[in-house]
């Protein structure tokens, strides 16, 4: 599995196809090990590429420290969990301020679309 942190380098090894998943994913536990799992299966039988997308750190440890949620993994744990899923890329986007004034068009066309 590919890990990028990069938006250029993610959507150059994803060009052809993707299938995508999107979520603060704060671990891997078994609902999530569901969507990961069919992301897979859905990718190989459509000839694409399998990807998750999500953010370090946490979005609520930026937006609202006091009440960000217990994480089940940190960052490098939770790349080693996904692993285990047998997808082709994982996207890091670094949340930080700025990102967390980007609205939700701006990310779908900028992140999803273009990108």
């Amino acid at each position: 599995m590919k890990v990028f942190r990069e938006l250029n380098e993610a959507a150059s090894f994803l060009e052809g196809g993707t299938v995508a998943t999107i979520g603060s994913y704060d671990g891997v536990h078994l609902g999530h090990a569901q969507i990961l799992d069919r992301l897979a299966d859905q990718a190989r039988a459509g000839s694409l590429k399998s990807l998750l997308i999500t953010f370090s750190p946490h979005p609520q440890q930026v937006i609202s420290p006091k009440r960000a949620p217990r994480l089940l993994s940190t960052t490098p744990e939770k790349i080693k969990l996904v692993e285990r899923h047998d997808l082709d890329a994982m996207f890091l986007i670094q949340f930080d301020e700025e990102m967390s004034r980007v609205s939700a068009m701006d990310f779908l066309e900028q992140y999803l679309l273009e990108g």
